[in-house]
């Protein structure tokens, strides 16, 4: 990026700024959806956007944007680090998603009954795999009990029929 288009990206968010500043979140939005179509990995503006959802009490669409950059976040970072530092980092993300594996394995042991073992697991089966569904697949006896998680609830849990 150029000096003259950094210079014209800061105008840009000194204007969302003050739209922020003056509670206009409509042309704040519209302002923030041009930026991030001309510039799609601008994490200011993906960070100021979120904000807009969440003051105009758009929750869903902020924790979406709020994944996304931490992602982007994450990607920027990792593309930073040396050879040996990124091997380092694999293994302590494999480390922890076993301790997440481990956790689930003690959730479903320590169960108290079928619905709340269901329940829990789908729970942090969700938070482990970073989703936003879960689909639970049971024995033909208690098939019947539950139905699948639909899309876009969050942590959801199967529920009774």
């Amino acid at each position: 990026m150029s000096n003259s288009q950094e210079n014209e990206l800061l105008d840009l968010m000194s204007d969302v700024e003050l739209l922020l500043k003056y509670k206009n979140y409509s042309q704040a939005s519209a302002r923030l959806q041009e930026i991030m179509q001309e510039h799609p990995d601008y994490l200011p503006a993906k960070e100021a956007s979120q904000e807009v959802f969440r003051m105009t009490g758009q929750v869903k669409r902020a924790q979406d944007l709020q994944r996304e950059v931490r992602a982007l976040s994450d990607d920027r970072a990792r593309s930073q680090l040396s050879a040996s530092a990124r091997e380092e980092y694999a293994r302590i993300e494999r480390r922890q998603f076993a301790e997440k594996v481990n956790e689930l394995i003690r959730i479903v042991y320590h169960g108290q009954s079928p619905q709340e073992t269901f329940e829990t697991t789908a729970a942090e089966m969700l938070n482990l795999l970073k989703a936003d569904r879960c689909l639970l697949i049971s024995s033909r006896a208690n098939a019947s009990k539950f139905s699948p998680i639909g899309a876009g609830g969050g942590n959801r849990c199967p529920r009774p029929l």
